[in-house]
Protein backbone atom coordinates (compact mmCIF):
# COMPACT_ATOMS: atom_id res chain seq x y z
CA UNK A 1 0.00 0.00 0.00
CA UNK A 2 1.12 3.58 -1.19
CA UNK A 3 -0.04 6.93 0.69
CA UNK A 4 -1.22 8.75 -1.60
CA UNK A 5 -3.54 11.42 -0.47
CA UNK A 6 -5.41 13.12 -3.16
CA UNK A 7 -4.68 11.83 -6.61
CA UNK A 8 -3.97 14.18 -9.71
CA UNK A 9 -6.43 13.36 -12.23
CA UNK A 10 -5.57 11.67 -15.09
CA UNK A 11 -7.07 10.91 -18.41
CA UNK A 12 -6.87 7.50 -20.30
CA UNK A 13 -7.70 7.50 -23.89
CA UNK A 14 -8.39 3.97 -25.91
CA UNK A 15 -8.94 5.07 -30.03
CA UNK A 16 -8.16 4.97 -33.05
CA UNK A 17 -6.84 8.04 -35.19
CA UNK A 18 -8.74 10.70 -37.19
CA UNK A 19 -7.31 13.51 -39.37
CA UNK A 20 -3.95 13.33 -37.40
CA UNK A 21 -5.72 13.56 -33.75
CA UNK A 22 -6.77 10.92 -31.92
CA UNK A 23 -10.53 10.34 -31.20
CA UNK A 24 -10.74 8.55 -27.57
CA UNK A 25 -13.49 5.15 -27.58
CA UNK A 26 -13.52 5.56 -23.73
CA UNK A 27 -12.20 8.62 -21.78
CA UNK A 28 -12.22 8.12 -18.35
CA UNK A 29 -11.11 10.95 -15.68
CA UNK A 30 -10.58 9.73 -12.57
CA UNK A 31 -10.17 11.30 -8.91
CA UNK A 32 -9.03 8.87 -6.04
CA UNK A 33 -9.19 10.54 -2.26
CA UNK A 34 -7.69 7.97 -0.15
CA UNK A 35 -5.50 7.19 2.90
CA UNK A 36 -3.75 4.25 0.56
CA UNK A 37 -3.06 2.47 -2.65
CA UNK A 38 -3.83 -1.09 -3.57
CA UNK A 39 -0.44 -2.78 -4.91
CA UNK A 40 -2.65 -4.44 -7.44
CA UNK A 41 -5.51 -2.19 -8.58
CA UNK A 42 -8.79 -3.68 -10.37
CA UNK A 43 -9.91 -2.03 -13.75
CA UNK A 44 -13.57 -1.81 -14.00
CA UNK A 45 -15.10 -1.69 -18.33
CA UNK A 46 -18.86 -0.90 -18.93
CA UNK A 47 -21.63 0.68 -21.15
CA UNK A 48 -25.04 2.69 -21.03
CA UNK A 49 -27.80 2.06 -23.25
CA UNK A 50 -30.64 3.58 -23.43
CA UNK A 51 -33.50 1.39 -22.22
CA UNK A 52 -36.17 1.96 -24.24
CA UNK A 53 -34.38 1.53 -27.37
CA UNK A 54 -30.89 -0.69 -26.52
CA UNK A 55 -28.89 2.08 -28.22
CA UNK A 56 -25.71 3.66 -26.27
CA UNK A 57 -26.18 6.36 -24.15
CA UNK A 58 -23.44 9.04 -24.90
CA UNK A 59 -21.63 11.58 -22.68
CA UNK A 60 -23.10 10.36 -19.71
CA UNK A 61 -21.18 11.25 -16.42
CA UNK A 62 -20.12 7.74 -14.97
CA UNK A 63 -18.91 7.79 -10.93
CA UNK A 64 -18.06 4.95 -9.36
CA UNK A 65 -18.03 5.89 -5.17
CA UNK A 66 -16.32 3.81 -2.18
CA UNK A 67 -18.64 2.67 0.45
CA UNK A 68 -16.07 3.40 3.29
CA UNK A 69 -15.07 6.25 5.37
CA UNK A 70 -11.62 6.30 3.35
CA UNK A 71 -14.14 6.81 0.03
CA UNK A 72 -12.21 6.47 -3.15
CA UNK A 73 -14.02 8.17 -5.61
CA UNK A 74 -13.73 7.66 -9.54
CA UNK A 75 -15.40 10.05 -11.81
CA UNK A 76 -15.77 9.42 -16.28
CA UNK A 77 -17.89 9.84 -19.29
CA UNK A 78 -19.08 7.49 -22.06
CA UNK A 79 -17.77 7.76 -25.28
CA UNK A 80 -20.04 7.76 -28.58
CA UNK A 81 -20.09 4.01 -28.48
CA UNK A 82 -21.88 4.70 -24.54
CA UNK A 83 -18.78 3.16 -23.50
CA UNK A 84 -16.86 4.07 -19.88
CA UNK A 85 -13.55 2.93 -18.56
CA UNK A 86 -12.05 2.71 -15.43
CA UNK A 87 -8.46 1.71 -14.38
CA UNK A 88 -6.54 1.89 -11.22
CA UNK A 89 -8.70 1.15 -9.17
CA UNK A 90 -8.81 0.19 -5.58
CA UNK A 91 -10.31 -3.21 -4.19
CA UNK A 92 -13.68 -2.09 -2.17
CA UNK A 93 -17.62 -1.59 -2.46
CA UNK A 94 -18.81 0.89 -4.88
CA UNK A 95 -21.71 2.86 -5.69
CA UNK A 96 -21.88 3.56 -9.56
CA UNK A 97 -24.07 7.17 -10.21
CA UNK A 98 -24.73 7.78 -13.50
CA UNK A 99 -26.06 11.11 -14.90
CA UNK A 100 -27.58 12.40 -18.50
CA UNK A 101 -29.22 15.37 -19.28
CA UNK A 102 -32.84 13.66 -20.44
CA UNK A 103 -32.56 10.45 -18.69
CA UNK A 104 -33.20 8.61 -15.55
CA UNK A 105 -31.03 6.37 -14.06
CA UNK A 106 -32.25 4.16 -10.99
CA UNK A 107 -29.59 2.93 -8.04
CA UNK A 108 -27.49 0.10 -9.83
CA UNK A 109 -25.86 -2.91 -8.63
CA UNK A 110 -22.88 -2.10 -6.13
CA UNK A 111 -19.84 -3.46 -7.36
CA UNK A 112 -17.39 -5.85 -5.42
CA UNK A 113 -13.95 -5.56 -6.62
CA UNK A 114 -10.93 -7.68 -5.21
CA UNK A 115 -7.12 -6.90 -5.79
CA UNK A 116 -6.41 -7.51 -9.80
CA UNK A 117 -9.81 -8.04 -10.79
CA UNK A 118 -10.87 -6.86 -14.53
CA UNK A 119 -14.55 -6.28 -14.58
CA UNK A 120 -15.85 -6.43 -17.90
CA UNK A 121 -19.55 -5.42 -19.46
CA UNK A 122 -21.12 -3.50 -17.12
CA UNK A 123 -24.29 -2.71 -18.34
CA UNK A 124 -26.36 0.34 -17.16
CA UNK A 125 -29.66 0.90 -18.20
CA UNK A 126 -30.81 4.92 -18.38
CA UNK A 127 -34.53 5.47 -19.12
CA UNK A 128 -35.37 8.43 -21.42
CA UNK A 129 -37.51 10.95 -19.87
CA UNK A 130 -40.91 11.76 -20.97
CA UNK A 131 -43.30 14.36 -22.54
CA UNK A 132 -47.10 15.18 -21.64
CA UNK A 133 -48.76 17.81 -23.47
CA UNK A 134 -52.40 19.33 -23.35
CA UNK A 135 -54.11 22.01 -23.51
CA UNK A 136 -56.03 24.20 -21.03
CA UNK A 137 -59.16 25.60 -21.39
CA UNK A 138 -62.10 27.70 -19.75
CA UNK A 139 -65.93 26.94 -18.63
CA UNK A 140 -66.89 28.16 -22.12
CA UNK A 141 -63.64 26.41 -23.91
CA UNK A 142 -61.62 29.49 -24.18
CA UNK A 143 -57.89 28.86 -23.81
CA UNK A 144 -56.42 29.88 -20.65
CA UNK A 145 -52.72 31.78 -21.27
CA UNK A 146 -50.32 31.45 -18.06
CA UNK A 147 -51.93 28.39 -16.63
CA UNK A 148 -50.17 25.59 -14.05
CA UNK A 149 -49.82 22.77 -14.89
CA UNK A 150 -48.69 20.07 -13.26
CA UNK A 151 -47.85 16.06 -12.78
CA UNK A 152 -48.52 14.55 -9.55
CA UNK A 153 -46.27 11.43 -8.40
CA UNK A 154 -47.02 10.07 -5.10
CA UNK A 155 -44.13 9.34 -2.58
CA UNK A 156 -44.14 7.74 0.88
CA UNK A 157 -43.64 10.30 3.69
CA UNK A 158 -42.84 7.96 6.81
CA UNK A 159 -45.14 5.64 5.72
CA UNK A 160 -48.50 7.90 4.86
CA UNK A 161 -49.18 8.33 0.98
CA UNK A 162 -48.11 12.06 -0.31
CA UNK A 163 -47.78 13.75 -3.30
CA UNK A 164 -45.09 15.71 -5.06
CA UNK A 165 -44.86 17.63 -8.29
CA UNK A 166 -42.69 16.05 -10.33
CA UNK A 167 -42.89 18.41 -13.47
CA UNK A 168 -45.10 21.71 -14.37
CA UNK A 169 -45.65 23.89 -16.77
CA UNK A 170 -47.48 27.24 -18.20
CA UNK A 171 -49.76 27.62 -20.71
CA UNK A 172 -48.95 29.68 -23.94
CA UNK A 173 -51.29 31.87 -25.75
CA UNK A 174 -52.92 29.27 -27.06
CA UNK A 175 -53.61 28.09 -23.60
CA UNK A 176 -50.81 24.95 -24.78
CA UNK A 177 -48.56 23.47 -22.17
CA UNK A 178 -46.11 20.70 -22.50
CA UNK A 179 -43.93 19.33 -19.68
CA UNK A 180 -40.71 17.27 -20.16
CA UNK A 181 -38.55 15.43 -18.15
CA UNK A 182 -40.73 12.91 -16.23
CA UNK A 183 -39.44 9.77 -15.47
CA UNK A 184 -41.07 6.83 -16.49
CA UNK A 185 -43.89 5.90 -13.84
CA UNK A 186 -47.60 6.69 -12.55
CA UNK A 187 -49.40 10.62 -12.03
CA UNK A 188 -51.63 12.57 -11.81
CA UNK A 189 -52.17 15.78 -12.96
CA UNK A 190 -53.74 19.03 -12.01
CA UNK A 191 -54.49 22.48 -13.48
CA UNK A 192 -55.03 26.10 -11.78
CA UNK A 193 -55.36 29.38 -12.52
CA UNK A 194 -52.54 31.96 -13.86
CA UNK A 195 -50.55 34.33 -11.04
CA UNK A 196 -51.89 37.25 -9.49
CA UNK A 197 -54.40 38.48 -7.26
CA UNK A 198 -57.25 36.35 -7.21
CA UNK A 199 -59.83 38.86 -7.20
CA UNK A 200 -58.58 40.20 -10.78
CA UNK A 201 -60.30 36.70 -11.35
CA UNK A 202 -63.24 37.00 -9.36
CA UNK A 203 -67.16 37.83 -10.65
CA UNK A 204 -69.19 39.44 -8.14
CA UNK A 205 -73.25 39.15 -8.88
CA UNK A 206 -74.15 42.18 -6.77
CA UNK A 207 -73.44 42.81 -2.95
CA UNK A 208 -74.12 40.39 -0.63
CA UNK A 209 -73.51 38.31 -3.07
CA UNK A 210 -70.99 35.20 -3.14
CA UNK A 211 -68.21 35.99 -5.69
CA UNK A 212 -67.10 33.51 -8.30
CA UNK A 213 -64.06 32.75 -9.42
CA UNK A 214 -61.72 30.58 -12.25
CA UNK A 215 -60.81 27.85 -10.20
CA UNK A 216 -58.59 24.66 -10.33
CA UNK A 217 -59.22 21.34 -11.13
CA UNK A 218 -57.64 17.86 -11.30
CA UNK A 219 -57.72 16.03 -14.61
CA UNK A 220 -60.15 14.64 -16.25
CA UNK A 221 -62.27 17.24 -13.88
CA UNK A 222 -62.74 17.60 -10.10
CA UNK A 223 -61.35 19.03 -6.72
CA UNK A 224 -60.38 15.72 -4.84
CA UNK A 225 -56.71 14.33 -5.35
CA UNK A 226 -57.66 10.64 -4.80
CA UNK A 227 -60.39 10.65 -7.43
CA UNK A 228 -58.19 12.14 -10.47
CA UNK A 229 -57.28 9.58 -12.76
CA UNK A 230 -53.97 8.26 -12.81
CA UNK A 231 -51.83 8.00 -16.58
CA UNK A 232 -48.83 5.78 -17.02
CA UNK A 233 -45.61 7.40 -18.82
CA UNK A 234 -43.14 5.06 -20.45
CA UNK A 235 -39.99 5.81 -21.59
CA UNK A 236 -39.30 8.32 -23.79
CA UNK A 237 -42.99 8.28 -24.53
CA UNK A 238 -44.92 11.61 -25.50
CA UNK A 239 -48.38 11.52 -23.85
CA UNK A 240 -51.26 13.82 -24.99
CA UNK A 241 -53.57 14.35 -22.05
CA UNK A 242 -56.06 16.79 -24.19
CA UNK A 243 -57.60 19.38 -22.39
CA UNK A 244 -58.06 20.30 -18.86
CA UNK A 245 -61.35 22.59 -18.19
CA UNK A 246 -61.48 25.45 -15.33
CA UNK A 247 -64.46 25.89 -13.41
CA UNK A 248 -65.73 28.68 -11.89
CA UNK A 249 -66.31 28.11 -8.48
CA UNK A 250 -67.66 29.96 -5.61
CA UNK A 251 -64.75 32.13 -3.79
CA UNK A 252 -65.21 33.80 -0.57
CA UNK A 253 -62.90 36.24 1.98
CA UNK A 254 -60.24 34.87 4.73
CA UNK A 255 -60.12 38.00 7.17
CA UNK A 256 -58.22 38.68 10.64
CA UNK A 257 -55.24 39.47 11.76
CA UNK A 258 -51.30 38.46 12.79
CA UNK A 259 -50.69 37.94 16.30
CA UNK A 260 -46.81 38.92 15.15
CA UNK A 261 -47.97 42.81 15.06
CA UNK A 262 -46.89 44.96 13.11
CA UNK A 263 -44.29 44.63 9.77
CA UNK A 264 -40.23 45.30 10.94
CA UNK A 265 -39.97 46.79 7.02
CA UNK A 266 -37.94 44.08 5.87
CA UNK A 267 -36.97 44.01 2.12
CA UNK A 268 -38.86 40.96 1.57
CA UNK A 269 -43.02 41.25 2.06
CA UNK A 270 -44.57 39.36 4.62
CA UNK A 271 -47.41 37.10 2.98
CA UNK A 272 -50.42 35.32 3.84
CA UNK A 273 -50.63 31.63 2.78
CA UNK A 274 -53.62 29.89 2.92
CA UNK A 275 -52.77 26.09 1.61
CA UNK A 276 -55.15 23.89 0.52
CA UNK A 277 -55.50 20.67 2.54
CA UNK A 278 -56.47 17.57 0.29
CA UNK A 279 -58.29 14.64 2.23
CA UNK A 280 -55.39 15.76 5.57
CA UNK A 281 -52.70 16.23 2.49
CA UNK A 282 -51.50 19.76 2.05
CA UNK A 283 -51.67 20.62 -2.06
CA UNK A 284 -49.51 23.55 -2.01
CA UNK A 285 -50.03 23.35 -5.68
CA UNK A 286 -53.48 25.20 -4.71
CA UNK A 287 -52.61 28.05 -2.52
CA UNK A 288 -53.71 31.47 -2.28
CA UNK A 289 -51.56 33.78 -1.12
CA UNK A 290 -52.11 37.67 -0.03
CA UNK A 291 -50.20 40.77 1.66
CA UNK A 292 -50.67 41.67 5.12
CA UNK A 293 -51.06 45.49 5.89
CA UNK A 294 -48.73 47.06 8.43
CA UNK A 295 -51.18 47.03 11.20
CA UNK A 296 -51.27 43.30 10.77
CA UNK A 297 -54.74 42.66 9.31
CA UNK A 298 -55.15 40.50 6.00
CA UNK A 299 -57.77 40.12 3.45
CA UNK A 300 -57.49 37.33 1.42
CA UNK A 301 -60.04 37.11 -1.34
CA UNK A 302 -61.15 34.43 -4.12
CA UNK A 303 -61.01 31.60 -1.84
CA UNK A 304 -62.84 28.26 -2.99
CA UNK A 305 -64.78 26.14 -0.44
CA UNK A 306 -62.31 23.38 1.29
CA UNK A 307 -59.65 23.26 4.37
CA UNK A 308 -57.42 25.50 4.26
CA UNK A 309 -53.65 25.07 6.30
CA UNK A 310 -53.29 29.40 7.14
CA UNK A 311 -49.78 31.28 8.21
CA UNK A 312 -48.14 33.99 8.10
CA UNK A 313 -44.83 35.35 7.24
CA UNK A 314 -41.98 35.48 5.11
CA UNK A 315 -40.35 32.54 3.08
CA UNK A 316 -38.20 30.05 5.32
CA UNK A 317 -39.34 32.06 8.17
CA UNK A 318 -42.86 31.73 9.27
CA UNK A 319 -43.69 34.31 11.89
CA UNK A 320 -46.93 32.19 13.20
CA UNK A 321 -48.13 28.98 14.01
CA UNK A 322 -50.45 27.22 11.24
CA UNK A 323 -53.78 27.04 11.40
CA UNK A 324 -56.34 25.02 9.54
CA UNK A 325 -59.33 26.91 8.41
CA UNK A 326 -62.34 25.43 6.75
CA UNK A 327 -64.55 27.80 4.27
CA UNK A 328 -67.57 26.59 3.36
CA UNK A 329 -70.54 29.00 1.90
CA UNK A 330 -69.50 32.48 3.82
CA UNK A 331 -66.35 34.70 4.57
CA UNK A 332 -64.63 33.97 7.44
CA UNK A 333 -63.34 36.67 9.73
CA UNK A 334 -61.79 37.20 12.80
CA UNK A 335 -58.79 34.70 12.17
CA UNK A 336 -56.39 35.10 14.88
CA UNK A 337 -52.81 34.03 14.07
CA UNK A 338 -51.05 33.08 16.86
CA UNK A 339 -47.37 33.88 17.19
CA UNK A 340 -44.48 31.14 16.76
CA UNK A 341 -42.69 30.85 19.98
CA UNK A 342 -39.85 28.43 19.17
CA UNK A 343 -39.58 25.82 21.92
CA UNK A 344 -35.85 23.90 22.98
CA UNK A 345 -35.14 20.77 23.75
CA UNK A 346 -31.77 20.06 25.10
CA UNK A 347 -30.57 16.41 24.95
CA UNK A 348 -28.33 14.35 27.45
CA UNK A 349 -27.22 11.03 26.81
CA UNK A 350 -26.22 8.56 28.98
CA UNK A 351 -23.77 5.47 28.20
CA UNK A 352 -24.79 2.72 30.03
CA UNK A 353 -21.25 0.54 30.90
CA UNK A 354 -17.52 2.25 30.89
CA UNK A 355 -17.18 2.29 27.47
CA UNK A 356 -18.17 5.74 26.62
CA UNK A 357 -14.92 6.59 25.04
CA UNK A 358 -15.24 4.08 22.02
CA UNK A 359 -18.53 5.63 20.57
CA UNK A 360 -17.66 9.37 19.38
CA UNK A 361 -20.17 11.62 18.80
CA UNK A 362 -24.15 10.38 18.83
CA UNK A 363 -26.23 11.65 16.11
CA UNK A 364 -29.98 12.50 16.86
CA UNK A 365 -32.14 13.71 14.53
CA UNK A 366 -36.29 15.25 15.55
CA UNK A 367 -38.86 14.19 12.72
CA UNK A 368 -42.25 16.35 12.66
CA UNK A 369 -44.62 13.78 12.72
CA UNK A 370 -46.98 16.28 10.80
CA UNK A 371 -45.77 17.70 7.57
CA UNK A 372 -44.50 20.92 6.46
CA UNK A 373 -46.19 24.67 6.28
CA UNK A 374 -45.33 25.65 2.67
CA UNK A 375 -43.93 28.80 3.63
CA UNK A 376 -41.04 26.49 5.87
CA UNK A 377 -38.26 25.12 4.53
CA UNK A 378 -38.16 21.46 4.25
CA UNK A 379 -36.09 20.02 6.60
CA UNK A 380 -36.40 19.53 10.21
CA UNK A 381 -34.47 21.20 13.54
CA UNK A 382 -30.84 20.55 13.81
CA UNK A 383 -29.12 19.05 16.83
CA UNK A 384 -25.83 21.53 17.67
CA UNK A 385 -23.64 19.52 19.86
CA UNK A 386 -23.00 20.80 23.62
CA UNK A 387 -20.43 18.89 26.33
CA UNK A 388 -23.67 17.81 27.97
CA UNK A 389 -25.35 16.23 24.56
CA UNK A 390 -26.47 18.44 22.40
CA UNK A 391 -29.62 20.95 22.09
CA UNK A 392 -32.00 21.50 19.22
CA UNK A 393 -33.05 25.26 18.90
CA UNK A 394 -36.37 27.02 17.44
CA UNK A 395 -37.95 24.16 16.98
CA UNK A 396 -41.84 24.35 15.80
CA UNK A 397 -44.42 22.97 18.68
CA UNK A 398 -45.61 19.78 17.56
CA UNK A 399 -45.39 15.72 17.49
CA UNK A 400 -41.74 14.65 17.16
CA UNK A 401 -40.00 11.02 17.29
CA UNK A 402 -36.60 11.49 18.24
CA UNK A 403 -34.28 9.26 16.47
CA UNK A 404 -30.82 7.65 17.30
CA UNK A 405 -29.04 7.98 13.50
CA UNK A 406 -25.16 7.00 14.63
CA UNK A 407 -24.36 3.45 13.22
CA UNK A 408 -21.81 1.28 15.90
CA UNK A 409 -22.16 -1.05 18.29
CA UNK A 410 -24.65 1.13 20.75
CA UNK A 411 -28.78 1.23 20.56
CA UNK A 412 -31.00 3.04 22.47
CA UNK A 413 -32.39 1.51 25.51
CA UNK A 414 -34.74 4.04 26.84
CA UNK A 415 -35.99 7.40 26.35
CA UNK A 416 -37.64 10.18 28.89
CA UNK A 417 -39.11 13.32 27.61
CA UNK A 418 -40.26 16.16 30.25
CA UNK A 419 -39.62 13.66 32.77
CA UNK A 420 -42.00 11.05 31.18
CA UNK A 421 -40.73 7.99 29.31
CA UNK A 422 -41.35 8.20 25.46
CA UNK A 423 -42.97 5.06 25.55
CA UNK A 424 -44.01 4.91 22.00
CA UNK A 425 -41.43 6.63 21.22
CA UNK A 426 -43.56 9.85 20.24
CA UNK A 427 -42.60 13.25 22.80
CA UNK A 428 -44.75 16.07 22.39
CA UNK A 429 -43.15 19.73 21.95
CA UNK A 430 -45.47 22.72 23.36
CA UNK A 431 -45.17 26.20 21.98
CA UNK A 432 -42.53 27.77 23.44
CA UNK A 433 -40.87 25.28 26.19
CA UNK A 434 -37.67 23.98 26.98
CA UNK A 435 -37.73 20.82 27.71
CA UNK A 436 -35.31 17.83 28.52
CA UNK A 437 -35.22 14.32 26.23
CA UNK A 438 -32.71 11.99 28.19
CA UNK A 439 -31.51 9.12 26.00
CA UNK A 440 -29.81 6.09 27.33
CA UNK A 441 -27.36 4.26 25.24
CA UNK A 442 -26.75 0.87 25.43
CA UNK A 443 -23.76 -1.21 23.86
CA UNK A 444 -24.55 -4.57 21.75
CA UNK A 445 -26.20 -4.87 18.90
CA UNK A 446 -27.19 -7.36 16.78
CA UNK A 447 -27.05 -8.06 12.96
CA UNK A 448 -28.73 -9.89 10.26
CA UNK A 449 -26.95 -11.87 7.41
CA UNK A 450 -28.23 -14.12 4.36
CA UNK A 451 -28.96 -14.91 1.03
CA UNK A 452 -31.46 -14.65 -1.34
CA UNK A 453 -32.70 -17.91 -2.26
CA UNK A 454 -34.86 -17.29 -5.64
CA UNK A 455 -35.09 -14.28 -7.99
CA UNK A 456 -33.19 -10.85 -8.93
CA UNK A 457 -33.31 -9.32 -5.89
CA UNK A 458 -32.15 -5.39 -5.50
CA UNK A 459 -32.65 -4.90 -1.74
CA UNK A 460 -33.00 -6.21 1.22
CA UNK A 461 -35.13 -4.59 3.70
CA UNK A 462 -35.37 -5.23 7.39
CA UNK A 463 -37.53 -3.95 9.32
CA UNK A 464 -38.27 -3.47 12.77
CA UNK A 465 -41.38 -4.95 14.74
CA UNK A 466 -40.87 -4.85 18.23
CA UNK A 467 -37.52 -2.26 19.33
CA UNK A 468 -36.97 0.06 21.66
CA UNK A 469 -38.47 3.30 20.93
CA UNK A 470 -35.75 5.88 19.61
CA UNK A 471 -33.73 3.39 17.52
CA UNK A 472 -34.31 3.01 13.25
CA UNK A 473 -37.23 1.26 12.32
CA UNK A 474 -36.44 0.53 8.70
CA UNK A 475 -32.88 -0.37 7.04
CA UNK A 476 -32.03 -1.42 3.71
CA UNK A 477 -29.28 -2.71 2.27
CA UNK A 478 -27.96 -4.11 -1.31
CA UNK A 479 -27.68 -7.53 -2.72
CA UNK A 480 -23.96 -8.31 -3.86
CA UNK A 481 -24.09 -10.49 -6.79
CA UNK A 482 -23.73 -13.50 -5.45
CA UNK A 483 -27.34 -12.47 -3.67
CA UNK A 484 -25.96 -11.96 -0.33
CA UNK A 485 -26.43 -9.34 2.52
CA UNK A 486 -25.05 -8.46 6.05
CA UNK A 487 -27.32 -5.40 8.08
CA UNK A 488 -25.40 -4.91 10.62
CA UNK A 489 -25.47 -2.71 13.80
CA UNK A 490 -29.21 -3.35 15.15
CA UNK A 491 -31.00 -2.66 18.15
CA UNK A 492 -32.07 -6.19 20.13
CA UNK A 493 -35.50 -7.02 19.21
CA UNK A 494 -37.72 -8.32 16.53
CA UNK A 495 -37.99 -8.09 12.59
CA UNK A 496 -39.23 -8.95 9.37
CA UNK A 497 -36.65 -9.25 6.61
CA UNK A 498 -37.84 -9.07 3.01
CA UNK A 499 -36.11 -9.03 -0.23
CA UNK A 500 -37.16 -6.79 -3.56
CA UNK A 501 -36.44 -6.92 -6.96
CA UNK A 502 -36.94 -2.78 -7.23
CA UNK A 503 -35.77 0.07 -6.00
CA UNK A 504 -38.96 1.98 -6.15
CA UNK A 505 -39.83 3.70 -2.54
CA UNK A 506 -42.36 1.44 -0.80
CA UNK A 507 -43.91 2.38 2.48
CA UNK A 508 -42.16 0.01 4.73
CA UNK A 509 -42.60 2.37 8.01
CA UNK A 510 -46.60 1.87 7.83
CA UNK A 511 -46.89 -1.40 9.67
CA UNK A 512 -50.49 -2.09 7.62
CA UNK A 513 -48.06 -2.20 4.96
CA UNK A 514 -45.73 -4.65 6.67
CA UNK A 515 -48.95 -6.43 7.71
CA UNK A 516 -50.23 -7.34 4.50
CA UNK A 517 -46.73 -8.49 3.17
CA UNK A 518 -45.37 -10.80 6.29
CA UNK A 519 -46.03 -14.11 5.17
CA UNK A 520 -43.46 -13.47 2.21
CA UNK A 521 -40.50 -12.39 4.50
CA UNK A 522 -38.67 -13.83 7.23
CA UNK A 523 -39.36 -12.95 11.10
CA UNK A 524 -36.02 -12.80 13.26
CA UNK A 525 -36.13 -12.11 16.98
CA UNK A 526 -32.61 -11.38 18.11
CA UNK A 527 -31.37 -10.67 22.06
CA UNK A 528 -28.13 -8.41 22.51
CA UNK A 529 -25.32 -9.37 20.96
CA UNK A 530 -27.05 -11.81 18.75
CA UNK A 531 -27.04 -12.44 14.76
CA UNK A 532 -28.77 -14.32 12.65
CA UNK A 533 -28.60 -16.08 8.83
CA UNK A 534 -31.34 -16.63 6.59
CA UNK A 535 -32.96 -17.19 3.49
CA UNK A 536 -35.60 -15.00 1.49
CA UNK A 537 -37.49 -15.01 -1.71
CA UNK A 538 -38.12 -11.71 -3.76
CA UNK A 539 -41.01 -10.08 -3.31
CA UNK A 540 -42.67 -9.26 -6.37
CA UNK A 541 -43.74 -5.88 -7.77
CA UNK A 542 -47.31 -6.93 -8.37
CA UNK A 543 -47.42 -7.83 -4.36
CA UNK A 544 -45.73 -4.90 -3.34
CA UNK A 545 -47.97 -2.49 -5.55
CA UNK A 546 -51.19 -4.94 -4.27
CA UNK A 547 -49.95 -4.22 -0.63
CA UNK A 548 -49.90 -0.53 -1.24
CA UNK A 549 -52.90 0.28 -2.94
CA UNK A 550 -54.84 -0.79 0.06
CA UNK A 551 -52.87 1.74 2.09
CA UNK A 552 -54.95 5.38 2.31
Amino acid sequence: MRPVGMMRPQLQAIGARRRGRTWPLAATLWLAVSAGWAADPAVVDGIVRNSATGLPVDHAIVRIVQRSEDAAAYVGATNVEGAFHFENVQPGDYSVVVERAGFAVEDTDPLHLVAGQKLRDVTISAAPLAVVTGRVVDSDGEPVPGAHVGALRAAWQRGKRSYEQAGGAQTNEAGEFRIAGLEPGRYRMYAAPPDGNALRLAISEGPGQPESRLGWTYAPSGQDLDSAAEFDVAPGQTVDRAELKLPMLPSFHLRGKVESGTDSGSVMPRMIVAEKIDNGRPASWFAVMGRILKDGTFDIGGVPPGVYRVAAGRFGAPETEPLDVTVTSHDVAGILLPKRRPATVKVRIEFRGDEKQKHGDPMILLHHLAQEILMEMPMGPRMTRRPEGGVFENVRAGRYEPIYASTGAWHVESMMYAGRPALEGVIDVASGTDGQLEIVLAPGTVSIAGKVKEGDAKRVVVVAENVPPGNVSVHLTAVDGQGRFTVPNLAPGKYVVFAIGNRQEWPWQNADFVRLLRESGVAVDLTEKSSAEVEVVVLTEEALRRAAEQIP
